[in-house]
């Protein structure tokens, strides 16, 4: 049939008559009402590269068993490394698995239901749980193509922020066993991670003794907790890959972040850069945006650990120092040695992670092991870093969480009789700002006159950030710093 004999979609364009207006699922138009063609013809197909001789050298690649040209080229291009070997990790989306598209007539009417949501024009919550209840039988069996759609993607966010935890559990069950997938898919990736974000909520209070559960009447019930638990050991195989790559790497950030029982706020460079912010009114649901820590269960705490010591034993020294300067994996390495350096300063390491080593150890050469062997390769890099745009923040990071007694052993090492010629650095003077938030006062002192000769060439320089950090520092640790004044 051709498309213009297709009868037209009746789609929601009066909020008030929604309900005699709903779509049926079964009354939408097929692939081939909607094309005119076969299912098979209108599927998507591969971009092929000129003519027969490269048919045929494609054909010779994929029975030796090497990767074509194009996935190396997306690979190089989202700064992913290839392996070389069989089951070698090539990242993009060339990796993701193809779930399908939404027709003409579906993505209409899901972006009809964005719009109602958009303008929250409700009478009541009752009316709103009963809207998003229709959304999501529309939605039923499509989870996966709206995640994966560019138009329809921000819509499963909104869904998510404003579901009943018997819906979220629902969602979790169809995302199961495609996580990793989703994870590096360039909009699937930000419905899991407002999944991830709207869920640890409710595992928080599935503790508490008087939580009532929506869900316990569901033909398949699971608690949040182990949903979550599931859903890592899907992750867990391919989480060095995930944190180099483009679109998973902030999942990866928050996860962790939030296993911990940290919150992750809206504006946190945990986030990707690209996210477009959902703005729903703030009876709605709301994500914890507050600074202080959420109680989560045991099992995430252990979870975590199993993670940062798995990290630390696996990665030798070159891949973290590659990481460490990554632009894309140096946010990620940042929250993993953050986790790393809280959990020690509160006697949480593990024994593995003790045996195997510590980021921060393998990083800067603090190690016990590098400090025997009285290699300086690590020094040197650690030095290096705080020159590095990419690699400075990390080191800021590490300043700022490292426990009392690393810190010492790196101010001593790498800091001490230097402050005066880094802060000169624009780059360097960030991780300066650091230190100086966490010396005692008689150290404070010492990087007072250190710092003192070059005050008033850093305010020619506009660099007057380091100086305001100094002159905070003194005021609250009762220094006289009156000689900045008189440098000005």
């Amino acid at each position: 049939m051709p498309a213009s004999t297709c009868p037209p979609k009746q789609l929601i364009s009066d909020f008030q008559n929604e309900k005699q207006c709903r779509v049926k699922a079964d009354d939408l138009p097929s692939l081939t009402c909607i094309k005119g063609i076969s299912t098979s013809d209108s599927m998507p197909k591969e971009a092929k590269k000129r003519g027969r001789r490269a048919e045929r050298k494609r054909k010779e690649e994929a029975e030796k068993g090497q990767p074509g040209p194009q996935v190396l080229a997306q690979a190089e291009e989202a700064g992913h490394f290839y392996s070389g070997h069989d089951g070698g990790e090539v990242g993009g989306e060339e990796d993701t698995q193809f779930y399908g598209l939404l027709n003409g007539e579906e993505s209409e009417y899901f972006r009809k239901a964005d719009e109602i949501l958009e303008l929250n024009q409700f009478g009541d919550g009752d009316e709103r749980a009963l809207f998003i209840a229709n959304v999501w039988k529309e939605a039923y069996g499509k989870e996966l193509k709206i995640a994966n759609s560019q138009g329809c993607s921000r819509l499963l966010e909104k869904l998510i922020l404003m579901s009943s935890p018997s819906q979220l559990k629902s969602l979790w069950r169809k995302f199961t066993g495609h996580f990793s997938n989703l994870a590096q898919h360039r909009f699937a990736s930000h419905c899991c991670e407002m999944l991830f974000r709207r869920s640890v909520g409710i595992a928080s209070k599935e503790m508490e003794d008087d939580y009532v559960d929506d869900t316990v009447t569901d033909e398949f019930f699971a608690s949040m907790e182990s949903l979550f638990l599931y859903m890592l050991s899907e992750l867990e195989p391919r989480l060095k890959h995930l944190c180099t790559d483009r679109f998973a790497s902030h999942i990866v950030r928050g996860l962790l972040l939030l296993l911990s029982g940290q919150t992750v706020s809206s504006s946190d460079s945990v986030q990707s850069r690209k996210k477009e912010n959902i703005a729903l009114s703030s009876d709605i649901a709301p994500i914890l945006e507050s600074a202080e820590k959420i109680p989560v269960p045991q099992s995430f705490h252990d979870a975590v650990g199993k993670i940062l010591a798995a990290t630390a034993g696996s990665m030798s020294t070159e891949e973290i120092r590659s990481m460490a300067v990554h632009q894309i994996g140096g946010p990620t390495l940042q929250v993993l040695m953050q986790l790393e350096m809280g959990r020690s300063s509160k006697g949480g390491r593990t024994k593995a992670a003790s045996k195997e080593g510590t980021l921060l150890g393998k990083l800067t050469g603090t190690s016990t092991e590098d400090e025997k062997s009285g290699e300086s390769d690590s020094s040197s890099f650690f030095n290096n870093l705080l020159y590095d745009p990419v690699g400075s923040h990390l080191a800021e990071k590490i300043m700022a969480y490292a426990p009392k007694k690393e810190f010492k052993k790196l101010h001593k090492a790498f800091f001490k009789g230097r402050m005066g010629s880094l802060v000169r650095n624009e780059t360097a003077g960030f991780v300066i700002q650091r230190i100086l938030e966490r010396l005692e006062k008689h150290k404070l002192e010492e990087a007072l006159g250190e710092i003192l000769p070059q005050v008033k060439g850093l305010i020619e320089r506009s660099q007057v950030a380091v100086v305001k950090t100094l002159i905070d520092c003194c005021a609250k640790q009762d220094v006289e710093a009156s000689g900045i004044a008189e440098v000005c």
